[in-house]
């Protein structure tokens, strides 16, 4: 859907001042935000992929550029709800997710659904020469077509220890 990394951000920035424009709460689009009866990996289409992968990485590059605004605009309204604002939804995933925060590369692995969840799997290596395992959940939003990140989670890649 996006072809740069800075047209989405464009693109998320241009939404934000709409919607403070005119007064819409997170509430609202979260009302949106749905898996849009995609429950298998035949229901997805090639675009839905590209973006997905696309939203995987481009988050992961805003957490290791420092990117807050991005970030959060990356995330569905109800995963960053308990942050006032996008430095301090930063500043969790940095400390709670470390080796995403000094990624060196990244490798974009499966897709697979969980109880109705569309999880895209990573590796992700750090600066360690560790490889960790990451799995983020993403849902779609029915207003504008996006996918966002709604959790994610992270484990030593098998064969890695600590």
């Amino acid at each position: 859907m996006f072809r740069s990394l800075k047209t989405l951000a464009k693109v998320t920035l241009v939404a934000s001042a709409l919607l403070m424009t005119t007064g819409a709460t997170s509430y609202a689009i979260d009302a949106g935000m749905s898996i849009k009866q995609r429950t298998s990996l035949q229901s997805l289409t090639t675009a839905d992929k590209q973006e997905i992968a696309f939203v995987v990485h481009s988050h992961i590059w805003a957490m290791t550029q420092r990117k807050a605004e991005l970030a959060y605009q990356l995330a569905t309204p109800s995963y960053r709800k308990p942050f006032a604002t996008a430095p301090d939804y930063l500043k969790f995933l940095r400390k709670e997710h470390t080796p995403l925060a000094y990624a060196k590369s990244l490798t974009i692995d499966s897709i697979s659904f969980t109880d109705g969840a569309l999880i895209q799997h990573a590796y992700v290596t750090d600066v360690r020469k560790k490889t960790w395992r990451a799995s983020f959940t993403l849902r779609h939003n029915d207003l504008d077509g996006s996918w966002r990140i709604d959790s994610f989670a992270m484990a030593l890649a098998p064969g890695q220890t600590v």
